[in-house]
């Protein structure tokens, strides 16, 4: 969506200049008549007032490099020039322009092989700055110091709405893709830091993202509609998760960066609870547990066998 326009000064300035380079072509060809000994005076007088009438005129063709549309009290209110239509206000300041550009790339035997060509609609306010253009790819609104406040278009055949700060840096992003929509808040770095998405199996997914871009938190409901929780060290590894299993059963679970089991705590809907402590290797080397029987503690060698327990 960062597709360049030209602007409404742009193009203003472009048809002043075409306009100042017509009137020099009059002056000079003046000037040479004279020399030639061939001027002739001609006397005329100009109305203060034009009564432009109700008949019709009819041309086959009309060739100019500009056409000026003029109010009765002469003002300008419209003009057409080489690839560019300005339409002006009573204080003849430009609030809309259409403009076209061609581009055509050569290759090194000066053939065009590819034709790139760009159309923009846009619209000014009462002091003729930009403040919104459409073309073939994006509809962009501005704001007052010429940001880009809010763009609304397609990208990769998915629709997208971006709304920006006055500074055009922090942001929120909203998108339909072909996997589900999607919402992200980005920060004044222009990084996200949120992002609220279904994904294509129809489960919703929170995100968090640090300020280097990676993954720390997540929230989701999967797809049996269970809840899950997992946390991840700035590599984005793994290392904490909670959730629920489908027997009611709730359980914390912590991993080592590599994956490995480190320790964990269950809750099971008959009031049992477990805790579990592993070594680097995901070996249980103690647990303690509240059963029916009572509470019981036990602790494990590197095999797995225990090698003591209370109560005995």
């Amino acid at each position: 969506m960062d597709t360049q326009t030209l602007s409404l000064q742009a193009v203003v300035k472009r048809l002043e200049k075409l306009e100042r380079q017509n009137r020099g072509l009059k002056i000079a060809g003046a000037v040479a008549a004279l020399l030639l000994g061939g001027a002739v005076l001609v006397a005329a007088t100009t109305p203060k007032s034009t009564d432009y009438g109700t008949s019709d005129v009819k041309f086959k063709t009309v060739t100019a490099e500009e056409i000026i549309v003029v109010e009765k009290g002469g003002k300008h209110r419209a003009r057409l020039g080489p690839g560019a239509l300005l339409l002006c206000d009573e204080k003849e300041v430009a609030r809309a322009a259409l403009t076209y550009e061609c581009l055509g790339l050569c290759d090194e035997n000066q053939k065009i092989g590819t034709m790139l060509s760009h159309e923009t609609l846009s619209f000014a306010d009462e002091n003729g700055k930009d403040r919104a253009t459409l073309n073939g790819e994006e509809l962009c609104f501005l704001g007052e110091n010429g940001a880009r406040r809010a763009i609304l278009g397609l990208k990769d055949a998915a629709p997208g709405l971006v709304l920006s700060d006055e500074n055009n840096k922090s942001g929120v992003f909203l998108s339909v893709r072909r996997e589900g929509p999607l919402l992200s808040l980005i920060d004044a770095t222009k990084l996200p830091r949120l992002m609220l998405e279904i994904r294509e199996d129809g489960c919703p997914a929170l995100g968090l993202i640090d300020q280097n871009g990676k993954h720390r938190a997540e929230f989701s409901l999967l797809a049996q509609g269970l809840p899950r929780l997992r946390v991840s060290d700035k590599e984005e590894n793994p290392i904490a998760a909670f959730g629920e299993f489908h027997d009611g059963s709730v359980a914390v679970a912590f991993t080592s960066k590599e994956g490995t089991p480190r320790g964990g705590f269950l809750i099971m809907p008959n009031g049992k609870s477990f805790i579990s402590l592993h070594d680097k290797n995901g070996e249980i080397r103690a647990s303690l547990g509240l059963f029916e029987d009572g509470p019981s503690l036990d602790f494990f060698d590197e095999k797995g066998k225990c090698i003591w327990k209370a109560p005995q």
